[in-house]
């Protein structure tokens, strides 16, 4: 399909850190949005997220959780919304599984 990032949302995490394992293997940027509440509960996800090269992004908006996430990740990835303003830091490098 030629697209080089993967925009997704997460409440508990799971989600957030399968799609950063995907990305992490093909190559891909990943930004994965999740209310800040969420963030503070999931923090073990987030750092697993991070450690896959994910940008995690937390969502102020609202009750700070999943259905907010949903709604930021949705508007940043309508071909309308603004390309995004910060770039994950973390290096992309491949994994190897065996």
């Amino acid at each position: 399909m030629g697209k080089k990032r993967v925009i997704a949302e997460t409440g508990a995490g799971q989600h957030g850190v399968a799609t950063a394992t995907v990305c992490a293997l093909l190559g891909l940027e990943c930004i994965v949005y999740m209310g800040t509440e969420d963030v503070r509960r999931q923090s073990p996800n987030v750092a697993r997220m991070k450690m896959l090269g994910a940008e995690v992004r937390g969502v102020e908006a609202g009750s700070r959780t999943l259905k907010d996430a949903m709604n930021e990740a949705i508007a940043t990835g309508s071909p309308t919304s603004a390309p995004p303003t910060t770039a994950s830091a973390a290096p992309r490098g491949r994994i190897r599984i065996r």
